[in-house]
This record gives structure tokens, sequence and C-alpha cells, in this order.
């Protein structure tokens, strides 16, 4: 690399210092005791241009990975050589360390602008997730209330099939026992024609013709209430049952015009009964296959309406699964827009720490070129002829005369 081709440079000037410093301190100690007998102790003074380097110096020391820590050592330490010297005053070597050290502060240049670019990019990239996190925000809510209407029409149509269970359930029970009773409801039928013939031959047929004799009225009037409530389960009209009772009790050959019709009906109201149980008694066989069919239609009822509390069922638990999920989306929006302002801050920070470090390191490169650009400034005559004749006296004293490491470079580039 470069810096290893300067390296013999490095020592060299490294050995002009170390010999200067020697020169300054082999003077004679009477000398010096007189100086200092009549000079006062003062402070040390302070550089100037050591002060203006030391930035640039610092800078060199936050170069990245592609300078090791032996290579920043070794630009720091010959910083202050190479940048000391005016630009017409500089040797090649010096002008190699100088673009060396301007090129890694470009690059630490180059570096900042590429942080300084990602913490914008960044700072957008935050403000638009701001925007979504508020925007999804909104729509996990609107989420919400849509799944909760969702989650309460099913609940309402389970709870309207569950009813209708009930409904189908009694209704089918209500079938089944009509279906069970109808043999007992046969049997009273037949019982009931029986009786209702017996009542018309034994009770009915004397009270009509006005068998019962004087002696007999007591058994007569019993006969007749028996007859009214007899008459009345099979619908006798309220009109005639206050004049048959009347009309019983009259002679047969006594009884007027309205009292003979009012014989006349209840005896039809007699026989339409009978008539009417008989009718019953036909269709047993009839009845007995409507009512079975009646208690199968119940039982698919049942089933269909059970089928469909099933499917609401699971519908029902659709739609609170689809609550929670809802519920959780929303949770998380809620967190990420709460968190998405903090962050936009956080970048916005990051980014104007960024910049300050891009704008120290370009004052830092300012300062850097204008000791790199200056040129011999106007000093006494016999001061810069000192300064001369040190250096001079200090490169013929060295183990390395410059010669030797410009004969150096090419082997040490070599290795």
């Amino acid at each position: 690399s470069l810096i290893a081709i300067l390296a013999p440079f490095v020592r060299l000037c490294l050995r002009i210092s170390s010999t200067m410093v020697k020169r300054a301190a082999s003077q004679p100690a009477e000398s010096k005791a007189k100086k200092e007998a009549k000079v006062a102790p003062a402070p040390a003074p302070v550089d100037p241009f050591l002060e203006e380097l030391a930035p640039i110096l610092a800078l060199v020391n936050e170069a990245g990975d592609d300078l090791n820590g032996s290579s920043k050592e070794m630009l720091q330490a010959m910083a202050p050589f190479c940048l000391r010297a005016c630009k017409e005053e500089r040797h090649d070597y010096q002008n190699q360390f100088v673009d060396v050290i301007e090129q890694t502060l470009k690059g630490i240049e180059a570096e900042r602008e590429s942080s300084v670019a990602a913490a914008q990019q960044q700072v957008a990239d935050t403000e638009a997730e701001k925007e979504s996190t508020s925007s999804s925000l909104a729509e996990a809510e609107a989420k919400v209330k849509e799944q909760e209407q969702e989650k309460a029409s099913k609940d309402a149509t389970q709870q309207e099939l569950e009813v209708g269970v009930a409904d189908a359930s009694k209704k089918l029970c209500e079938e089944q026992e009509r279906e069970k009773s109808l043999a007992g409801e046969q049997s009273q039928i037949v019982e009931e024609k029986t009786t209702t013939q017996q009542f018309m031959t034994e009770k009915w047929e004397p009270l009509k013709t006005g068998t019962f004799t004087g002696k007999e009225w007591r058994e007569r009037n019993k006969t007749i209430d028996t007859t009214i409530q007899a008459l009345e389960k099979m619908g006798l009209d309220p009109s005639l049952k206050a004049a048959l009772p009347t009309a019983l009790k009259t002679k047969p050959g006594e009884r007027g015009r309205f009292a003979l019709k009012a014989v006349e009906f209840s005896e039809v109201v007699m026989k339409r009964h009978v008539e009417k149980l008989e009718k019953d008694i036909a269709n047993f066989d009839q009845e007995a296959a409507a009512r079975a069919q009646a208690t199968a239609a119940a039982q698919e009822a049942l089933t269909t309406a059970e089928a469909q509390l099933e499917e609401g069922k699971v519908a029902a638990a659709a739609a609170k699964e689809s609550l929670d999920e809802a519920v959780i989306a929303h949770s998380n929006a809620e967190v990420a827009a709460q968190a998405a302002p903090k962050k936009a801050e956080t970048a916005a920070a990051f980014l104007e720490a960024q910049r300050q470090l891009l704008e120290s390191a370009k004052a830092v490169i300012a300062t850097f070129v204008t000791l790199k650009e200056r040129s011999p400034a106007v000093a006494p005559a016999a001061e810069e002829e000192v300064a001369k004749e040190e250096v001079a006296a200090a490169v013929e004293e060295s183990a390395a005369p410059m010669e030797q490491v410009e004969a150096e470079a090419p082997a040490v580039a070599a290795q």
C-alpha cells in the first residue's frame, strides 16, 4: 500500500524530530542555567498550528475498517510534518502523505453523506409508517364494529333457531302423543256410539213418547236433566235447551207446535251425533295414516331445524372468532399507531445528529484544505535560515538520508 511505501520516510521524519530534540538538549548547561536565571519560568507556549491540526487528527482516527490502527497512527504522526510545511516546500513524500490524508478525510465525508442519506430515507419511511398505522387503526376500528354487528346478527339467528328447534321438538311430541292416543280415542268413540244409541232407546224414546206414568214423575224429571246434559255435549242449540224440558213433560197429544219442533230438533241432534261417530269409526285407518304422516313430518321438521341450528352455531362461532381476530388486530394497530410518532421523532433526531457529524467533517476538511494549499508566509530571514540549517543538520546526522529513503521505496512497495 501507499502507507507501506512511505514507511521509510516516516522513520526518517521521526529521526529528524528526535535529532532536533537532542541538539536542543545538547546546549551547554551553563548557558541554559544563565538563561533560566535571567528569564522567569513561563507557561509552555501553545502551538496554534497543532491546535488547528487537532480536529484533523481526530477525524482521521474515525476512519473506517479500510484503515487499520497502525496506519491511522502513522498518518497522525506524519500529518504535522507534512502540513506544517507550505505547499511549495513539501517533499514528494510529504505530498503523497497529504494525498493519503485527504483521501481518508474524503472517505469519512462520503460515509457520513451516506449515513445522512440513509437517515433521510429512514425519516421518510417512519413518516409513511405513521400515516399507514393511523390508516390501519381506522380500518381496524371499522372492522371491529363490523364484526360486532356480524356476531350480534349470528347470535340472534342462533337464538331464533334454538326457539325453532324447541317448537319443532314440542310439535313432534304432540304428534307422537296423538298417534299413541288414537287407539284409546277409537275405543272411546265406539263406546260413545254404543252409549248414545242405548240412551236413545232407553231414555229418549220414553220421554218422546211420554210413557212415564204420573207416579214416575221424579224419574222422568231426572231423565230429562240427563237428556239435556247429553244434548248439550252433542251441540244442542241454547234456544232449544230452555224449551225442551217443558215439551218433554207434556204428553205427546198435548204438545204445541213449538214443543213438537223442539222434540224433533233434539232427536235430529242425536242422530247427527251418531252419524258423526259412525263416520269417525269408518275413518279409523285413514286417521291413523294421517297421524303417522303428521308424526313423520314433525320428525323431519325437527331434523331440519336441528341441522339449521348446527349451521347457525358454526356461523356464530366463526363470527366470534372473526371478532376476536379483529380485536387483536385493532390492539396491534393501536400499539403500532402509538409507537409510530416516537419512531419518527427518533429518526428525525438521528438525522439531525448525522447532519451535524457531516457538517463537522466538512468543516475539518475545509481546515485541512486551507493547510494543504497555504503558501509560504512572510517571515524574518534569519529565523527561516536557522530553521533550514537545523533541518539540514538533522538530515545529515540521520541514519537514513532522503536519497536512501527514495532508494528503499520500490523495495518496500514490492514487499
